[in-house]
């Protein structure tokens, strides 16, 4: 039977300990969103900036989660580094449902780790390891030691930031399980800010189901329209990606930085071109049935043997619009290989794309040079993308440091602030 009282996991960065609080209000918020609200009016603090360690990092599920399908997401609640207000971000992959079946509706993170840090928690235990030999590296080599470390079922879900996140970059992301991220408005830079490298959540509780007549039959019937109708099936098909030729066709996709909204090279990183020439699989999250996530994939050929190494890369409408379309990178193949460097640094894929739009046309309009870009942004030329995409990563100089503080934050300083594409944070490609 589900409760009517919220079970939540404090813990305390700083003690590396934690306590379980029975919190009231399940029938006065909705879904994990009012939780994180709940939450953050609860543990956050108005009057103290966005990185202080007293700041809560939420992390928080809806009461379908584990009920129905389509349940996957959680929340993640924080104060943001772009404008020191209260912000969320949504995932899925495996997060929701391992807190399921850990037992918690959500996870409040306070304080600051005294070394780079993994927090691991479960339904019976809770360990804050020392992973300083972890703080530099890229997030995929990072999900493959943490995956050593920590082992677990399939209710494993197992989050990390890159070297943005380090760096405490405003466009930081936390991925989670490879694929998916609490992508927008700087959540990384809260976890690094913490000296938190990892966080490790294992399912390894369960949970009763409930014992009445209707809910067999109701779960079934929503598990047939997803499975059975055409009603998603746009998402499990070609995916977000196919709005790409649509928004084009009418005039509506933001192009090299919005100069244009359509351009007929934009066939070359359509949904039906990715499908075709790119698409390995698709992969569902946890608890839903649709496989939303398309994984192209990416080669790399060794130097010294005729042999290549192939990466699997995620992608859907927004990354896509943002490291193609405004870049105007519209080779589907160098769209993937660009978007594998963004995940390598921990970057929300649509503000490094719109971030970096705007810093080339900065540069072909002369408010900036080479001096400041380090390299030679040119709309069309992933190869130099990539390279900027790791200098803004790794903030590697004054105007990288300050790019990585906001679009908006570099065009007050540099110049450019007409053609900031920006609308609180790096617009998103609907807009």
């Amino acid at each position: 039977m589900i409760r009517d009282h919220f079970r939540i996991l404090l813990v305390d960065l700083g003690s590396g300990r934690g306590v379980i609080e029975l919190l009231d209000g399940r029938n006065e918020v909705a879904g994990g969103s009012g939780l994180a609200a709940l939450l953050f009016d609860k543990y956050g603090l108005a009057d103290r900036p966005w990185d202080d360690p007293a700041q809560p990092l939420i992390f928080a599920i809806g009461p379908l989660t584990g009920y129905f399908p389509l349940m996957s997401k959680t929340v993640c609640a924080f104060k943001s580094p772009y404008h020191d207000q209260y912000a969320e971000s949504h995932a899925g992959g495996r997060s929701a449902l391992s807190l399921r079946f850990a037992d918690y509706d959500a996870l409040v993170i306070r304080g600051r780790a005294s070394t780079p840090s993994c927090l691991s928690i479960g339904s019976r235990h809770l360990d804050l390891r020392d992973v300083h030999f972890l703080w530099g590296m890229d997030l995929f080599k990072t999900g493959k030691m943490l995956r050593r470390m920590y082992k677990g079922s399939g209710h494993r879900s197992i989050w990390r930031i890159g070297p943005a996140g380090e760096n405490r970059s405003a466009m930081a992301c936390i991925n989670v399980d490879t694929y998916r991220h609490f992508g927008r408005l700087g959540c990384g830079a809260v976890m690094g800010a913490k000296n938190l490298k990892g966080i490790v959540v294992l399912g390894d509780g369960s949970f009763p189901l409930p014992q009445v007549k209707v809910y067999p039959k109701l779960f079934s019937e929503v598990h047939r329209k997803m499975t059975d109708t055409d009603m998603m099936e746009k998402y499990h098909n070609y995916g977000t990606t196919i709005n790409m030729a649509v928004l084009n066709g009418i005039h509506a996709l933001p192009i090299r930085n919005l100069q244009t909204t359509t351009d007929p090279g934009i066939e070359g990183i359509s949904g039906e071109t990715l499908a075709r020439d790119t698409l390995l699989r698709n992969v569902a999250c946890a608890g839903c049935p649709v496989g939303c996530i398309h994984l192209g994939f990416v080669r790399e050929r060794f130097r010294e043997e005729n042999r290549y190494l192939y990466r699997q890369v995620s992608y859907d409408h927004e990354p896509v619009f943002a490291v193609g379309a405004m870049l105007h990178v519209t080779d589907a193949f160098e769209v993937l290989a660009l978007l594998d460097v963004v995940e390598r640094q921990g970057l929300d894929a649509i503000s490094a794309g719109v971030a970096l739009a705007w810093a080339t046309e900065a540069l072909e309009k002369g408010i900036v040079t080479t001096a400041e870009t380090m390299v030679p942004l040119k709309f069309g030329d992933g190869k130099n993308y990539q390279a900027a995409v790791q200098h803004l990563g790794a903030a590697s100089n004054d105007f990288y440091r300050t790019l990585a503080r906001g679009t908006s934050k570099a065009a007050r300083r540099y110049g450019g602030e007409e053609f900031a594409c920006v609308l609180g944070q790096e617009m998103a490609g609907y807009a």
